[in-house]
């Protein structure tokens, strides 16, 4: 079972930070892909809205569209000054 908790973030006052649970191992289905994007990219909008000169959810596409098109993760995210979390081997498991 996947459990979905929101909290507050530190980036502005509108920051949401979306946490995730699981009772053990859980194959994501691309519903809950997808549920996971449209939470960021809501959460996009309100910490950089367009409306005030930022790019919102369209810098997160531009990312995403770089990676679907086989950029490597860290160069990616190193353009966006992004750090890269270490991963561990028990990831691809």
């Amino acid at each position: 079972m996947v459990e979905w908790k929101y909290r507050k973030g530190s980036k502005s006052p509108r920051d949401w930070v979306l946490l995730i649970k699981t009772d053990g191992w859980e194959a994501f289905t691309v519903e809950d892909v997808l549920r996971l994007l449209k939470f960021m990219f809501e959460n996009e909008d309100r910490i950089y809205p367009k409306e005030k000169g930022f790019k919102g959810r369209d810098m997160l596409l531009e990312a995403i569209k770089r990676v679907a098109k086989g950029e490597p993760i860290p160069k990616v995210l190193a353009d966006y000054k992004l750090k890269l979390r270490k991963i561990y081997l028990s990831e691809f498991m």
